[in-house]
């Protein structure tokens, strides 16, 4: 099964800066890796498979459709907001499931029509679609949902998360829970990880735990844009990913962190306890 890690960018500058740090982040624990891009507007000037998008990037399921573009059999889909911690290859599953960071509950079974019998949920759980590993044969089952159900997928809220959170949940046989493939920076989503995963911290980086970050494969900044974009997108510490470390040793956090001293995350980490 031929895999590769895949983004969806539109024609918005900060979108490009984004994608730009998190497919450096990637290329970093990554140099190997098969990448593709699937893009609105001029294409961006990254070493990938570079796929044109003709459809408008600000509609219900673009990222879908995006998805439907996908060259590989086994696709890691990345957002733009977020920065590779980790080697993600244990992600390029040789199988038919779905792997997923579990989300707080925010939809509710009732925006499903009631006089709908086949609609109705086999199970119900939450999923952030921002990280998600799939194989072909899922964009396919999706892309059947929308042809037979077009009416009440396109009213759902949530864009694309609660469209796939939804088709997972009526094959919850293709879900495979994953509590380390991404951190987000959203407070209650935070909680609810820190709650399944029994684990708090008072040190943060932002809205995050560090432990919660020091576990994690991907940090996705979903939430407190502007405090990530100043931390990670601003020009001095891009040099990070150039391998311009900065030297700030007095915050130590155990022999877990030792491992990542190293790192993206850990550089990362610094760099906000010296500001």
């Amino acid at each position: 099964m031929n895999s590769g890690l895949l983004w969806f960018v539109d024609e918005c500058p900060m979108q490009r800066r984004r994608l730009s740090v998190s497919f450096a982040s990637a290329r970093q624990w990554m140099p190997d890796a098969d990448v593709a891009i699937v893009y609105q507007g001029d294409p961006p000037d990254l070493k990938a498979k570079l796929i044109p998008y003709h459809g408008d990037g600000k509609k219900f399921l673009a990222k879908f459709h995006a998805w439907e573009l996908s060259p590989y059999e086994r696709t890691l889909f990345l957002d733009n907001d977020t920065v590779v911690l980790r080697d993600l290859t244990s992600f390029f599953r040789n199988d038919e499931k779905v792997v997923a960071l579990p989300y707080p509950n925010m939809l509710s079974r009732d925006l499903l029509p009631p006089d709908r019998m086949e609609l109705r949920l086999k199970t119900w759980r939450n999923i952030n679609s921002g990280v998600i590993s799939f194989p072909s044969s899922f964009v396919a089952k999706c892309a059947a949902y929308i042809q037979e159900y077009a009416d009440v997928i396109n009213t759902l809220p949530g864009k694309d998360q609660y469209f796939i959170s939804y088709v997972l949940n009526q094959s919850p046989e293709l879900f495979v829970s994953s509590l380390v493939i991404q951190v987000t920076s959203t407070p209650m989503a935070v909680r609810y990880l820190e709650y399944l995963k029994q684990a708090s911290s008072p040190f943060k980086f932002g809205d995050v735990s560090i432990p919660l970050m020091l576990d994690a494969y991907v940090f996705h900044y979903t939430h407190n844009k502007e405090l990530y974009e100043k931390l990670i997108l601003d020009e001095p510490f891009m040099n990070v990913l150039s391998g311009d470390f900065l030297s700030y040793d007095s915050i130590t956090f155990g022999e877990e962190a030792n491992a990542f001293s190293n790192s993206f995350l850990h550089r990362i980490v610094r760099r906000l306890f010296r500001r």
